[in-house]
């Protein structure tokens, strides 16, 4: 099994942060993105972590001036990565300049494919990248990704905010080619999932399937609980 590390949704709320921070690592979870804005939701939650890993991701929320601000205010506070500080994230020079301020840089969920991730290399503008498997052509490309940033040195961590197929395959990446494996989860329940368990987990682990392909077909009786209309089969005839 692979474990995963809670990617917290925005609260804007130091208190919901911190309280959501504790009850994900309760479930088992031994890292924890959040996304906020502030230094003080940073403490406030690795003040509910205890000895557990925090990442910080602005999702491109801050121009480099003022990411360059706030690098400067974290940068004694331990954080795992700093995860797209800058806007636009294709402002390399920008992302560069804020990873001087020694937080590690992480960024990549944004870029489409083998030569956007070069570019940030380039730029010296990341430790960390994250590709993400749905945008950059699938699981071939990713692979020349990893190609990539190993040998320039640079860690790879997807990025994998999804629950279903784009999850599932990023599992099989992660397993063959993360000397560290780590898989992200978004914090959230749902009502139903047709590709549980694969997307639920146990206790912060993730079981990679082993069957054909990518190992997981949805639950048909989920779909059938969820379906809206008449099914089309690829013959043209409908059926209820």
């Amino acid at each position: 099994p692979i474990p995963g590390y809670a990617s917290l949704l925005a609260y804007n709320d130091d208190a919901l942060a911190a309280r959501n921070t504790a009850a994900a690592c309760a479930r088992g979870y031994r890292f924890i993105k959040l996304h906020e804005l502030t230094r003080s939701a940073v403490l406030a939650s690795q003040e509910a972590a205890g000895d557990v890993p925090v990442m910080m991701d602005v999702n491109c929320a801050w121009s480099p001036p003022v990411a360059r601000a706030m690098a400067a205010s974290l940068a004694d506070d331990g954080l795992m990565w700093l995860e797209e500080p800058v806007w636009p994230p294709e402002d390399v020079e920008g992302l560069a300049s804020v990873r001087a301020y020694g937080i590690p840089i992480s960024a990549g969920e944004n870029v489409a494919g083998l030569f956007g991730f070069k570019t940030l290399i380039d730029a010296g503008a990341i430790d960390i990248a994250q590709p993400s498997v749905t945008k950059v052509g699938g699981i071939a490309e990713m692979l020349k990704i990893f190609d990539l940033c190993e040998a320039h040195g640079v860690e790879v961590c997807p990025h994998s905010p999804y629950f279903g197929p784009g999850f599932i395959a990023t599992l099989h990446i992660i397993q063959a080619r993360m000397e560290k494996p780590m898989v992200e989860v978004l914090w959230l329940d749902m009502e139903a999932n047709p590709f549980d368990p694969w997307v639920k987990g146990d206790k912060g682990m993730f079981a990679v399937p082993d069957g054909p392909g990518l190992g997981a077909d949805p639950d048909p009786a989920i779909l059938a609980r969820y379906r809206v209309g008449d099914i089309t089969r690829i013959d043209g005839r409908n059926r209820s």
